[in-house]
């Protein structure tokens, strides 16, 4: 039995929202038959969608990832360049940051572009609150000039709360540091001189999101593989908390070593949305609850997912 945790579940999207996102469907796929990124971070989603799907997101799906999507605009200039940040996409101990680069800088087709330092920064500092550490960490999921003609870097940033909060459990500060735009030969190494020398600051927040939905289950029993021996077997995970980004579960510290299947989501239509990258690490500093995270590589509207799937089996939410 699973449960469906919503803070207002009358809310609708209004209809010039689903207008809007049928009109995005239709940019996001002629975003994807072009050279390059999309320009938006919806954009870049209803790709990754595509890819795992064969088929374009409906204009519902859209809709729930443009309202968890906000344009910020902040922006910095060092030596005549100037990044700005366009939007962001926040989720429970995730966010995608879609950057904007323009001035005065060489760019050309032989080389790939990436800041030498990215810092993000966030007050509350949702760590403080553990007895256990844990780590974040910010990666580039894309670098280069999108199909809308403009430089545009896509970061993904990831903290391990364990379960024990989110991001998004009130109000925080955020600060972006980037540092050196530098370049890299495709097929070389590193030059050591940046394209463009700086320190550019970028502050913004993050706010609750009063609709986020949530679907816990008390338990379940799911294959897994042994990570010693790489033996098929089976494991029990426990409150397992599926949300719009991410699988959060825990097990026992005897069954750490079982590693359940990979997870994706199955909805109602019949589309299939699958987990990407993650991290596990003890709750507690007794080391008897081992945690997991898992991150959505879309993020969905979890009120229209019809089953959890791990493996090769499937898990009917009610």
């Amino acid at each position: 039995m699973t449960k469906l945790e919503r803070r207002n579940p009358k809310k609708r999207f209004p209809k010039g929202i689903l207008i809007a996102a049928a009109i995005l469907a239709v940019l996001a796929g002629s975003a994807i038959a072009t050279v390059g990124m999309p320009g938006t971070l919806q954009g870049w989603f209803a790709r990754q969608w595509t890819e795992q799907n064969d088929t374009e997101m409906s204009a519902e799906q859209l809709a729930f990832i443009d309202h968890l999507t906000e344009k910020v605009g902040v922006q910095d200039t060092q030596n005549g360049v100037t990044v700005t940040l366009d939007s962001v996409t926040a989720g429970d101990s995730g966010v995608w940051l879609l950057l904007k680069v323009s001035g005065s800088y060489e760019e050309d087709e032989d080389h790939r572009y990436d800041f030498g330092r990215v810092e993000l920064t966030l007050d509350p500092d949702p760590e403080k609150i553990h007895d256990t550490p844990g780590g974040s960490g910010i990666q580039t999921l894309y670098s280069g000039t999108a199909s809308d003609g403009e430089f545009t870097v896509l970061l993904q940033y990831t903290i391990d709360l364990a379960g024990k909060s989110t991001l998004l459990d009130e109000p925080r500060g955020a600060t972006l540091v980037l540092e050196d735009l530098n370049r890299k030969e495709i097929g070389g190494d590193w030059e050591e001189a940046p394209t463009a020398e700086g320190t550019w600051t970028l502050d913004f927040s993050l706010s609750p999101d009063e609709e986020w939905q949530v679907r816990t289950i008390p338990e379940m029993e799911v294959p897994a593989q042994n990570q010693n021996t790489r033996e098929a077997g089976r494991t029990t995970i426990r409150e397992v908390r599926i949300s719009a980004t991410e699988i959060q579960y825990v097990q026992s510290a005897e069954e750490q070593e079982w590693e359940p299947e990979r997870a994706a989501l199955i909805l109602q239509d019949g589309s299939v949305v699958e987990r990407g990258g993650g991290s596990s690490r003890f709750q507690d500093a007794e080391y008897t609850r081992w945690s997991s995270t898992y991150y959505w590589r879309v993020p969905v509207d979890v009120s229209q997912v019809e089953a959890l799937r791990i493996g090769n089996e499937t898990f009917p939410l009610e």
